[in-house]
């Protein structure tokens, strides 16, 4: 497996050269790890379920024929400065310690990993032609509608060693560390000193409930790596990887399709002068975007857990679930299980309050502030679950998929204001 994230992240690396001309430094390796595990997922998708191929090896050979055209492609050296940082490497460590232990404890993850994930993956894996049984409503629960990236990264992984168990308790942690170390070196490509780039990456991913969540293999963490590569991307510029990135956002989950989508009008917005940027933006988030899109129009059933409260007599969206959501939310912010992190990004943004709202800084609070009424709406509209036992389940994770994104808007308003 090791190998295999190996060969994953020098596919992304050498796709990551040829779609920008930046020198991302040891950044590279975080950003093309993440890149070509959303490209093998996408191999297996296309491969296994468009195309109908069982034969277990070939998305593997695919994913190999495009790192060898990505290898004569850049026949130069590869170049990455600053890869004795020890500082960030030694926390990278830690974080890894901490998360592979917990999740030697829930080897089959959580609730949602062996009951959906997990689940979906195994479909595809063992299936053959009949995985779309993982359709029939009677599997309701296990959310059919999801998008499939996370099942198909899981089953790259098992097609390369040949069903190995442990796949996806070993790719939950990679995804962690990998999302730690993007924040830590994002942080520091953008020129934020050391001392707050380690304590935005520690508070966020040393957090022993995001431990939890994290080693539990659900698809929340990689909202959180995706959204963060799409901010990355956001801050450097470049239109191509943010499009793709954003492609791989919307092929996680509902809540990341969502999060794409509201990122990408707002991308659209910010550049509608620049004909030039919006092309290759767009462009991009199109080809990446096309395996959401052949999902949700071609593959996706109909969501069993909904129930539109401003119609249903039954049950319907009234002030006592909109209250309820509102004090909910309030006791998430001050809910010991989040150790004051949540009092603590709160305490930075009024601290760093002149320069949040600042140039492109301004998008981070864009996306927050649209994506929560969204969000806030949606459990307000759909009145399918009992609003408190919903929130209790969901709210927490879907914070925990954007906080690594808050920690680079912190980051990067405290080196604005320093």
């Amino acid at each position: 497996m090791i190998l295999g994230l190996l060969a994953t992240t020098l596919l992304g690396i050498y796709s990551l050269r040829l779609l920008t001309n930046r020198n991302w430094g040891i950044l590279a390796f975080f950003l093309g790890a993440a890149l070509g595990l959303g490209i093998n997922g996408a191999i297996v998708f296309f491969a296994r379920l468009v195309l109908g191929c069982v034969i277990p090896w070939v998305p593997v050979a695919i994913s190999c024929l495009f790192l060898g055209v990505g290898l004569w492609l850049n026949r130069r050296t590869l170049k990455l400065k600053h890869i004795f940082e020890w500082q960030g490497f030694a926390l990278l460590a830690l974080i890894g310690i901490f998360i592979y232990l917990e999740a030697g404890h829930y080897p089959l993850g959580g609730w949602d990993a062996w009951s959906c994930w997990n689940l979906k993956a195994k479909f595809i894996y063992l299936g053959q032609e009949r995985w779309k049984d993982i359709f029939d409503p009677i599997l309701w629960r296990s959310n059919t509608q999801y998008p499939l990236l996370l099942p198909c990264i899981n089953v790259w992984f098992w097609d390369l060693t040949g069903g190995h168990p442990g796949g996806p308790l070993f790719l939950a942690g990679a995804f962690y560390i990998l999302t730690a170390g993007l924040l830590l070196f994002g942080l520091r490509h953008f020129g934020t000193h050391w001392l707050p780039a380690l304590i935005l990456t520690a508070a966020t991913f040393l957090l022993p409930f995001n431990i939890t969540l994290g080693a539990s293999q659900y698809s929340d963490i990689l909202v959180g790596l995706y959204l963060l590569c799409a901010f990355i991307c956001l801050w450097a510029d470049e239109p191509v990887l943010m499009g793709v990135f954003l492609g791989f956002l919307s092929f996680t989950k509902t809540e990341g399709m969502v999060a794409a989508l509201i990122l990408a009008g707002l991308m659209m917005w910010r550049y509608r002068t620049n004909c030039v940027w919006l092309r290759r933006f767009g462009a991009a988030l199109t080809v990446a975007g096309i395996p959401t899109l052949w999902f949700t129009l071609f593959m996706a059933p109909p969501n069993e857990a909904f129930i539109n409260g401003l119609t249903s007599a039954k049950k319907p969206s009234d002030l006592g679930r909109l209250t309820t959501i509102l004090t909910f939310l309030y006791k998430e912010v001050i809910n010991f299980k989040w150790n004051g992190l949540l009092l603590l990004w709160l305490a930075g943004i009024v601290a760093f309050r002149n320069t949040v709202l600042e140039g492109k800084v301004k998008t981070f609070v864009a996306f927050f502030v649209s994506f929560f009424v969204v969000l806030l709406a949606y459990y307000q509209i759909n009145t399918f679950f009992e609003i408190s036992w919903w929130l209790d389940n969901t709210l927490s994770r879907v914070i925990f998929a954007l906080l690594p994104s808050m920690g680079l808007w912190l980051g990067l308003s405290v080196t604005k204001g320093v």
